[in-house]
């Protein structure tokens, strides 16, 4: 990493990563990876973390946005969802795993995540707050669209009328190259 103008990183490179005490140091390494779009190296370091600290919520949310940045909506939900007891109890991840339900195609499960989400964000701190019940609206409304398309779509991993209508809440009012489909 030094040779390539990035001494931080070189230096958390060569750091002990098997005698630690908390996930602080995979967390920060990991962290300096997907900041500078070094997933496939991050991946490792933070899968690690996730298997020594497996409620550690830093390590597990930036986990499950390496796998968001690769589209792998799946892993980052089965990343989360390996601290059960956290998705209960946290905002961010408990979002996530909604999100995530709604990127792979599963309406149900994305509302049953959802249920409690509310909960959550009135636990939040007060310097968070804006931006997560910005989140939490943006979710609420995915799902609200989800329910009102649904009888009229197919809502399958070929519709992508139905889910452009879902996820972004746009009427699509040209053919797209692809097709209809």
């Amino acid at each position: 990493f030094e040779q390539h103008g990035e001494p931080e990183l070189g230096y958390s490179s060569k750091t002990n990563y098997f005698e630690q005490e908390n996930g602080d140091k995979f967390y920060h390494f990991g962290y300096q990876l997907v900041e500078r779009g070094l997933y496939a190296i991050g991946l490792p370091v933070l899968k690690r973390g996730a298997l020594l600290f497996p409620n550690d919520e830093r390590i597990l949310t930036e986990l499950a946005h390496i796998f968001e940045e690769l589209k792998l909506y799946r892993e980052g939900k089965e990343a989360l969802l390996q601290s059960h007891d956290l998705v209960q109890t946290s905002f961010i991840p408990r979002y996530l795993v909604v999100f995530y339900s709604i990127m792979m195609g599963d309406l149900n499960e994305a509302a049953h995540w959802f249920t409690g989400l509310d909960q959550l964000l009135a636990s939040v701190p007060s310097e968070f707050m804006e931006n997560y019940e910005f989140m939490y609206g943006n979710i609420k409304t995915m799902l609200e669209r989800g329910k009102l398309i649904s009888p009229h779509t197919s809502l399958d991993s070929f519709d992508l009328l139905g889910w452009n209508a879902v996820v972004n809440g746009n009427i699509v009012l040209h053919l797209s190259e692809y097709g209809i489909e």
